[in-house]
């Protein structure tokens, strides 16, 4: 019997998964839900390896949105591709005109009636066509996911520069009674370079970069953690 399992990501510790699984079993109570709090620009995801491991033919995945599969376009399209080929299910909620029975019925051209005699040899063509059609729409959902997340953390962060808020929570977890220029200087280019916000680099691999001993790094990644905690990617 086929399985339907809800599967919930979020790309750190202190996020909350609650969200995602409301969501999931609002639409499928009966879902197995399988829970992973790890990046999805990283490839160690155990719980989603597992799961992928264990999937047969006709087996449901639900995600509430298609990034949680992943974060990268390209890779997740390669997933998506991999997981039809083997007959699994895939739903997303917030996007569902990408679901795999979608492109399922993308492939499924075929001349009928009057169309029987049509040329064979052009139905193949059509059949490349729409599929390449159907990449371009995945990839286009996974673009304005990521988009919407960085209109997220953007409205964040000047909601709580308006409001000095970001500089009250920074000062209440971490003791400091105001914010260096050297932590003004070095935070935004933190966000912008790892892997954990907006870019692609390792803790290790800018902790290089801008000569930050370990401590102060960690401390000033935290208060970035602090200052975008509302939000779920």
């Amino acid at each position: 019997m086929a399985k339907i399992y809800g599967y919930c990501r979020v790309s750190t510790y202190h996020q909350s998964l609650d969200r995602q699984e409301i969501t999931i079993r609002k639409y499928y109570p009966d879902a197995e839900i399988m829970k992973e709090k790890a990046s999805g620009t990283k490839m160690s995801r155990p719980v989603w390896n597992s799961l992928v491991k264990k999937l047969n033919a006709g087996d449901v995945i639900i995600f509430d949105d298609v990034d949680r599969m992943s974060r990268n376009a390209a890779e997740g399209f390669t997933v998506y591709k991999d997981l039809y080929s083997r007959g699994i299910i895939l739903r997303f909620i917030k996007r569902p005109y990408i679901d795999t029975d979608v492109y399922r019925d993308t492939m499924q051209i075929k001349p009928t009636g009057a169309d029987a005699d049509f040329d064979e040899t052009v139905i193949p063509g059509i059949n490349a066509y729409l599929l390449r059609l159907a990449e371009r729409q995945i990839k286009i959902a996974f673009d304005e996911a990521q988009a919407e997340v960085d209109r997220k953390h953007i409205n964040i962060r000047e909601g709580m520069r308006a409001s000095g808020a970001g500089e009250k929570i920074a000062q209440a977890r971490t003791g400091r009674k105001f914010e260096t220029k050297k932590s003004k200087e070095m935070k935004p280019r933190i966000y912008k370079m790892s892997r954990d916000f907006a870019g692609t680099m390792t803790d290790k691999e800018i902790m290089e970069a801008l000569h930050l001993a370990r401590n102060t790094y960690y401390s000033y990644k935290r208060e970035l953690m602090s200052e975008t905690e509302p939000s779920e990617n």
